[in-house]
């Protein structure tokens, strides 16, 4: 603390004493004590400037920890804090490398370089397939768990702690199934599958441990060994469900079933009804089911299908007719309303049973046979007289019955004559006298009349009578006059002898009647369709059915000729000249047009015109007129002059223009374009980059391009036809060229340098190649590259590079690894680690196991005898694997009986590998004690097991009580 502060003093005083006075810029000099590592030159510095860190020194097996202002690396120093005021010493603080090697039987082992003072980071966990990692510990032991966030002070070894695995299949007896295969921990208890299988129209019932699925797995137990759980299934319990339809199920048939069973249904009873089968829908289609085949699946609904019994009914009609509706049988569905029979003047009192009760209807869910008797009485019947107006003469009666006889008397009627009775309105058939003698019915009868005739005379003035206009009428008669006709007049009316208008004859009316007609001429009215036309003046409006015969005169149209008068807007039929006399009717009159055709002259000074421009056109044609061509020429437009004058120029001839006309076509000399592809060449600069169809021939000039030989001008991006040398007068269009070029080849070569040349590379290129430089090999070296004269390392040909080549190959030994894979042995310390291809023999030397002897070296885990090796020879190459043969040592157990009799289960050996518990031997009169280390059965000497891992020959001693 004492050295800072006087640091801290001594800068303060230079900086006041260079403050206050102006002096030349002064250095100082900053010496490092790299305290053992590489040297650092001085550095001098100006006054109240900051220095620039050095490189960093180097020293073998430990690390740079900065630069220091003591020698007890109290106090950093920060180049780019502190500022220079003095000459210093900076020390080099060093922190020791510590290795950490992670140990493990069942994988390859791992070193790890550490900084004394810090942590070593956890690696991730290794796996093999039989057994489980648990953690890393601080001895073989595995009693200490080594924590990774404490400071690493030294070498550290650390030992990974495993757990057998034992592997558990998983046998659903279907086709896939996940998981298929588990591995559990030695002790641990297997966690039941999340997911139960499915089995279709199976329940899944749990895990068996045993092929006959009659034990369930507890997977609460402990795991020790490799086992198959099998999935348990019983088939689904389907429901049967009988729509009975009012019926009775037997008994018999089951209410569910499975997809092992095969069922027979049974029938079920219903009164009234006889059975039809059983169906499995309630529509009955389909074929009848009979039961259930195995292999069914799913509930199942069936419907019983029934027949009703048909019984007899019998009529006694006591002389009278049935209703053809009573039904001569029923079924107990029925319901029956009995109908009415007949009997000729009689009416029905009812239908009477054996038991002589009144029965109206027969009702649904009755049964048995049926006798009914029908029960009348005499009928009374009306008679009704339709007099139409008449007066009745005599005592006519108004009713009788089927027993009486009766004569009528005739009526009367002012102005009709009687034609007699009859039996119906419409007077049809023959007319009736009386009512015989067992006749029956309601019984009217009409008097038919017959009323007089009157004549009607019609005087129609010239026109023509209505056929509908009746000639006679009567007094039931009410007539409208219907209108009668006459070209070209109005009627105004039907007029009697006394001048009054009649329109109808009323009913009631009587007498002759005389009538005449009266009329009123008809003005007709004339129009014209012109189209756009202008009428003749002298052209009439209108016209009567009397006009003299009319003239019809042409209209006029600008740029049409007169094609007719039409009747139609068709056009359709002959043209109209005149309405001749008598003519009738409104007139429409169409004018019908031509256009005229006016003829087009083009003038084409040399050129070709399109050929759709037209030659002639009309006033109703809208034209746009076309470019005409000429080879070198550009078109400057269309002109009505030939001096081109600008407001003569048209693009189009109007719809509505008229008259011949005469264009002027206009043409401008076209400059077409050269366009040179160089494909990164340098053009010639003779080459021109424009002409016209007028212009001289043009011969193409050679370009230039850096690591290529021109060959040749192309009119095809191809490169394969069009070769151009010039262009000759008279050519037209724009001309685009291509450049042909052919790389030049360079040499390669290549010095393997004491490797055989198996590198393959090609021994020419070119400006266009781009490739990576192949490597040659050479047992137990490592290329590190080609190298040119500048030796400089090449890795590729790059595009653009030019020149001839020469490449010399360079070589590092390769240094391969031997890893021992010791499984829980100790490797011996002379066994090397490294070799190269130049390393001497190098014999193997044998670890060390407790409780094995070693069986040799192996370079395969499953210890072939022809993969034995004892050494590896000079000039051997690659990295080795060797494993480790062990063969546990067998150990004696000797059993003191004291007079019992062992179990013979119980071994007379025993390995470091087995867990043996020890069975119970017998001794008659005696109950067994235990197994004792020690004949004095002394505390803690009594053992049930001697535990896996356990080495030397035991002696035991059983004791008895």
């Amino acid at each position: 603390m004492k050295l800072v502060t006087k640091v801290i003093l001594a800068i303060c005083l230079i900086v006041c004493v260079f403050i206050s006075c102006e002096t030349e810029p002064v250095h100082y000099n900053i010496t490092f004590e790299t305290n053992g590592g590489t040297e650092i030159e001085s550095l001098m510095v100006s006054q109240n400037s900051r220095a620039v860190a050095p490189s960093t020194p180097i020293k073998a097996g430990v690390t740079f920890d900065g630069w220091y202002l003591d020698e007890n690396f109290e106090y950093p120093f920060n180049f780019r804090l502190y500022k220079i005021y003095e000459d210093i010493t900076l020390y080099a603080k060093w922190t020791t490398n510590y290795t950490v090697t992670f140990l493990s039987e069942k994988t390859s082992s791992l070193e790890v370089e550490v900084q004394e003072g810090r942590s070593v980071s956890k690696p991730t966990n290794p796996v093999t397939e039989e057994y489980q990692f648990l953690d890393w510990y601080k001895d073989a032991e595995f009693k200490f768990l080594y924590d990774f966030t404490e400071k690493v002070d030294g070498n550290l070894n650390l030992y990974a702690k495993w757990s057998k695995l034992f592997k558990v299949n998983f046998d659903a007896g279907i086709e896939i199934y996940s998981p298929a295969q588990v591995y559990v921990g030695e002790g641990k208890r297997l966690e039941k599958p999340t997911t139960p299988p499915e089995k279709p129209y199976n329940e899944f019932l749990g895990w068996c441990i045993d092929s006959d699925k009659k034990v369930m797995y507890n997977f609460n137990e402990a795991v020790n060994k490799n086992f198959i759980l099998y999935a348990k299934w019983a088939p689904i319990n389907y429901s049967i469900t009988y729509n009975l339809n009012s019926g009775t199920i037997n008994g018999n048939n089951p209410s569910t079933y499975t997809l092992n069973d095969t069922i027979t249904f049974l029938e079920p009873t219903r009164d009234g009804f006889l059975f039809n089968g059983w169906y499995n829908n309630s529509s009955f289609t389909g074929d009848e089911v009979e039961g259930i085949n195995s292999g069914s699946h799913g509930s199942k609904t069936f419907h019983a299908k029934w027949a009703p019994i048909n019984y007899e009914i019998t009529y006694n009609l006591n002389n009278g007719t049935n209703n053809s509706s009573n039904p001569l049988r029923y079924n107990t569905t029925d319901t029956i309303v009995l109908q009415d029979p007949t009997k000729t003047g009689y009416t029905f009192t009812g239908w009477y049973n054996q038991s002589n009760n009144k029965v109206v209807s027969i009702n649904s869910g009755t049964i048995g046979r049926i006798s009914l008797e029908a029960r009348w009485a005499l009928t009374s019947y009306s008679i009704d007289y339709n007099l139409y107006g008449g007066t009745t003469e005599g005592s006519n009666p108004s009713t009788y019955t089927v027993e009486d006889s009766v004569t009528f008397h005739s009526p009367t009627r002012d102005g009709y004559d009687f034609d007699g009775w009859y039996s119906n309105s419409s007077f049809s058939g023959i007319s009736v006298g009386g009512i015989s003698h067992s006749s029956t019915g309601n019984k009217t009868f009409h008097a038919k009349w017959t009323p007089v005739n009157y004549t009607i005379i019609y005087n129609s003035e010239g026109g023509t009578n209505n056929i509908s206009n009746p000639i006679i009428y009567s007094v039931q008669d009410s007539i409208t006059f219907l209108s009668p006709t006459r070209t070209g007049y109005t009627f105004i009316g039907w007029y009697n002898q006394a001048n009054e208008k009649i329109a109808t004859i009323k009913n009631g009316s009587i007498g002759d009647v005389s009538l005449k007609a009266k009329w009123d001429i008809i003005d007709y009215t004339i129009d014209y369709n012109l189209n756009s036309g202008t009428n003749d003046s002298n052209n009439p409006k209108e016209y009567t059915h009397s006009s003299d015969t009319i003239t019809l005169e042409e209209p006029t149209r600008t740029g049409y000729t007169f094609g007719g008068w039409y009747n139609n807007s068709g056009f359709t039929g002959e043209a109209v000249e005149e309405i001749t006399l008598g003519s009738t009717g409104n007139k429409m009159f169409h004018a019908k047009w031509t256009p005229i055709n006016y003829n087009i002259s083009y003038q084409l000074n040399d050129g070709t015109n399109d050929e759709r421009n037209p030659s002639t056109y009309a006033i109703e044609e809208s034209i746009t007129l076309l470019d005409p061509t000429k080879p070198g020429y550009s078109f400057g437009g269309w002109f009505t002059k030939d001096n081109f004058e600008l407001s003569s120029k048209v693009l189009t001839i109007g719809k509505g223009s008229t008259k011949d006309r005469t264009l002027y076509a206009k043409w401008e000399v076209v400059t077409y374009a050269i366009e040179y592809n160089l494909y990164n060449g340098t053009n010639n600069v003779g080459n021109v980059k424009t002409y016209t169809i007028a212009s001289d021939d043009i011969t193409l000039l050679d370009p230039t391009r850096t690591g290529y030989t021109f060959g040749g001008w192309f009119s095809d991006s191809n490169l394969i036809v069009g070769l151009k040398t010039q262009i000759i007068n008279g050519s037209t269009g724009d001309k685009t060229l291509y450049a042909k070029w052919t790389p030049v080849n360079y040499d390669m070569t290549f010095d393997s340098n004491g490797a055989p040349d198996n590198h393959n590379n090609p021994s020419t290129y070119t400006i266009v190649d781009s490739f990576a430089l192949l490597n040659p090999t050479r047992v137990g070296y490592s290329f590190t590259g080609w190298y040119n004269a500048a030796d400089e390392k090449i890795v590729t040909i790059k595009n653009g590079t030019i020149g001839d080549l020469s490449l010399k190959a360079k070589w590092e030994v390769v240094s391969y690894a031997i890893e021992y894979n010791l499984y829980s042995g100790t490797n011996n310390v002379g066994n090397v680690t490294t070799y190269t291809i130049a390393s001497d023999d190098i014999t193997l030397l044998a670890p060390t196991r407790t409780g094995y002897t070693f069986d040799g070296w192996f370079t395969d885990s499953n210890f072939t005898p022809t993969k034995e090796v004892s050494e590896i020879s000079s000039g051997s190459t690659g990295d080795k694997t060797l494993y480790a043969k062990w063969t546990p040592v067998n150990y004696d157990i000797s059993y003191q009986l004291n007079d019992g009799t062992n179990d013979e289960r119980n071994p007379s050996t025993y390995t470091i590998e087995e867990s043996i518990t020890l069975l119970d031997p017998t001794r008659t009169g005696y109950t067994f004690g235990g197994w004792f280390t020690n004949s004095e059965f002394g505390s803690g000497t009594k053992v049930s097991t001697i535990a896996k891992g356990s080495t030397d020959n035991k002696t035991l001693y059983a004791k008895w009580e």
